[in-house]
């Protein structure tokens, strides 16, 4: 609101990429994987190219909200991509122990039986 206020509308989809990019920063440490670094730097370019093209005054409103847009779109996409691949992959490994059934649970549970004219 208060770049909108100062006529620097331009500036605002940068600066929230910006802010973005800096939440990943402390996220290595809180969640302990090195991902976060290399994410939150990539966005850190994005952040840094979207301002810098926000600078110039040749270069129009749509293509600095394309480029920061496309940029923030397509970490958070790597990102997207990287926890699906690595949940996969602790799903796939994951081995469950099996929960035996008990009596009760087993007589009141309907089961398909084989109807004789399926014989």
């Amino acid at each position: 609101m208060t770049l909108a206020l100062l006529g620097l509308w331009t500036w605002i989809l940068p600066v929230v990429v910006l802010v973005v990019a800096l939440h990943f920063f402390p996220m290595p440490w809180i969640f302990r994987r090195t991902i976060d670094f290399y994410l939150g730097t990539a966005m850190l370019i994005v952040a840094a190219v979207g301002l810098y093209l926000s600078t110039q005054g040749t270069v129009s409103w749509q293509t600095v909200w394309g480029v920061s847009g496309l940029g923030a779109a397509i970490v958070t996409s790597t990102y997207g991509l990287w926890m699906r691949l690595t949940a996969s992959h602790v799903l796939r490994d994951f081995k469950a122990l099996p929960v035996p059934i008990s009596s009760e649970e087993e007589h009141s549970s309907p089961r398909a039986m084989p109807v004789e004219s399926d014989i």
